[in-house]
């Protein structure tokens, strides 16, 4: 009967310490959610500093961006992003229905030059509203569907049940002042105006890849 007993108690004890793991590791997951979140973006469109101006001030303006930064050499955009507020895909749609410069997602993976490259396209077109996945010298470069709902956090799981880990880069937007002012541009008057090579937004290749609309 004293068997019995402890066996039981000692059941008790497993189920409770499963419980305690099970919430533990489920509070975990919504902490890693609600943190903000560094993420970069490849973007077509950028050709002076006006247009440097126009991107970041969209950028800024939307809900859950807490800090943003683009640079007109390398062509990028780094934000830091509370999704708790707005999804990744949600921020990329926003910015595309006020501005013509088109953002393309870079997701980093760890040893990505040992690491087998299709094996993460395939996981991350897994997620529900990816539209696009291919390689990069980074990582993965990734767009989505209009109409659905992606987060940052969805791509990393899904990379990381494929064996890929999605690396933790410090954000630019976190870097001194002096780091954060757009690198001027070879067409730039030093006027602040734009330089006339984006005025029309279809582009100079005429195939809609964008330009700044403030000439």
């Amino acid at each position: 009967m004293i068997a019995v007993k402890k066996s039981r108690i000692f059941g008790a004890g497993i189920f409770a310490l499963a419980v305690t793991l099970t919430l533990g590791l489920g509070q975990g997951s919504e902490k890693e959610r609600k943190k903000p979140q560094s993420l970069t973006f490849q973007v077509g469109g950028l050709r002076c500093d006006h247009c440097v101006k126009q991107l970041t001030e969209a950028l800024k303006g939307i809900k859950g961006v807490e800090k943003a930064e683009v640079s007109l050499k390398e062509k990028t955009a780094t934000v830091l992003l509370k999704e708790s507020e707005t999804a990744v895909s949600e921020l990329v749609k926003q910015t595309h229905k006020t501005i013509p410069y088109r953002l393309t997602l870079v997701v980093p993976i760890e040893n990505w030059s040992q690491s087998d490259r299709q094996k993460g396209v395939a996981a991350a077109k897994k997620v529900k509203g990816v539209r696009e996945v291919k390689a990069g010298e980074r990582g993965l470069l990734i767009t989505f569907r209009e109409a659905e709902t992606v987060r940052y956090q969805d791509l990393a799981e899904s990379l990381n049940r494929a064996g890929l880990r999605v690396a933790k880069e410090p954000s630019r937007a976190d870097h001194s002042s002096h780091q954060n002012r757009a690198e001027p541009s070879s067409h730039h008057s030093g006027s602040g105006d734009c330089c006339g090579e984006c005025a029309d937004p279809s582009g100079p290749s005429g195939r809609g890849d964008g330009g700044c609309t403030g000439c």
